[in-house]
Parts: C-alpha cells; sequence; structure tokens
C-alpha cells in the first residue's frame, strides 16, 4: 500500500493507518481526524498513544481535523499536533448520495424527522418517542432508520430532531448545506441533560472536565 500513490489519505478511523505507519513507509500521508483518534482501538491505549506521539514527529505525516476538540483530546492523550502540518478543516456538506425523486417531498412536508440511533443510548429513542407516543404528537413525526436517504431527504421535512452525541455530527452539516432546519438543546438546556442523563438514557462521547 506505501508505494498506491503519491500521496496517501486515511480517513474518519485514525487506526486503520496503523499498520502501513508501523511500517517504513515514508510516502506523505494524510491522516483526515473526523472521530477519536482512538476510535477502534482494543487492548494497550498506552502503547498506541505512545506511537502516534511518535508519528506526529514523522515530516512526511500531516493532519486535518474537522473540528478543535479532537486536537485537544490528542493533546490530552499525549500526541501533540505540529502545527506546520495540521489543518481544520471543517465539514462543508458535500453527499454523493442520489437525490430521491422530486414527487416524495409532498410526503415530507408539514413533518418532523426523527433518526432512530443504534449503538449507544440516544435520548430520542428512550425519552423523546416515547413522550410523543404519550402526547399522541406521533402523527407529526416521521421515524426514519440509519438509511434515511441523505441529506436531500432532511431537507424536505419540516425539521429534525437532533441531540448531539458528538462534537462533530456529519449529517448535520452536510443537510444545512442542503437547507435543513435542525431543532437542537440550547446550550445550557444541552448541559443539564448532560448532568442528569449522560451514559444512562442518553451519550455524549466529548464533554471536558477541566
Amino acid at each position: 500500500m506505501c508505494h498506491m500513490g503519491d500521496v496517501l489519505v486515511f480517513g474518519d478511523v485514525i487506526p486503520d493507518a496503523r499498520p502501513v505507519l508501523e511500517g517504513n513507509c515514508t510516502t506523505p500521508t494524510l491522516l483526515l481526524v473526523t472521530n477519536r483518534f482512538d476510535v477502534g482501538v482494543r487492548g494497550d491505549h498506552a502503547g498506541y498513544y505512545k506511537f502516534m506521539a511518535e508519528v506526529a514527529t514523522r515530516p512526511w505525516v500531516w493532519f486535518a481535523v474537522n473540528n478543535p476538540y479532537d486536537v485537544l483530546y490528542m493533546t490530552f492523550k499525549g500526541v501533540r499536533l505540529p502545527q506546520e502540518r495540521t489543518f481544520l478543516v471543517r465539514p462543508v456538506g458535500a453527499s454523493f448520495i442520489a437525490k430521491p425523486p422530486p414527487g416524495s417531498a409532498a410526503t415530507r412536508d408539514g413533518l418532523v424527522a426523527l433518526i432512530e440511533h443504534v449503538g449507544k443510548p440516544h435520548l430520542e429513542i428512550t425519552t423523546i418517542i416515547p413522550w410523543l407516543k404519550i402526547e399522541n404528537l406521533m402523527s407529526h413525526v416521521a421515524i426514519l432508520d440509519k438509511f434515511y436517504g441523505g441529506p436531500v431527504v432532511l431537507s424536505q421535512f419540516k425539521a429534525v430532531i437532533q441531540v448531539p452525541y458528538q462534537v462533530s455530527v456529519m449529517k448535520m452539516y452536510e443537510s444545512m448545506a442542503y437547507g435543513a432546519v435542525f431543532i437542537v438543546p440550547s446550550p445550557a438546556f444541552f448541559s443539564k441533560l448532560l448532568d442528569q442523563y449522560n451514559q444512562t438514557t442518553m451519550s455524549f462521547c466529548c464533554r471536558w472536565a477541566a
């Protein structure tokens, strides 16, 4: 893989680049950090952090992060990114998912969308949907699964309910670029939700304790 191109690019799950980084490859390499850089690491976290701290000193390895938090997170883990080889590249909302037929928008107009997340507990599933059912409001809501159709589909709804589960929710960036409206907690309300529910009926990856 080292010699497959003039530049090697690894995105999202940084540990996927580990086999190449552990070799003697000196091909210019770009690591796109769009998630925590240790996602997927099992076992020796301390060894991984030490290894990545060394990788950050290599002049042929560059970093692009899509939010400032991940730079702080990596620093906290002992990995100091070189300023001259680190870029902050915000999501621009590009999407290449095929657009749905124009006529399909009529079935979504006037409804609020809510996406059923999988994996960790999300407040939309544990609390919001049950409340909507109790209040007999489900006729105003469309419940979508993870294959919801991309940003164009979300832009056809009146709004989308979203309780952030990490610092950079990609579907929000790409969907807002298509004109989607999101209903999110205010910073003060979100802080209260975290104090009461985080890691129980909701999950947020990146709360920073000073």
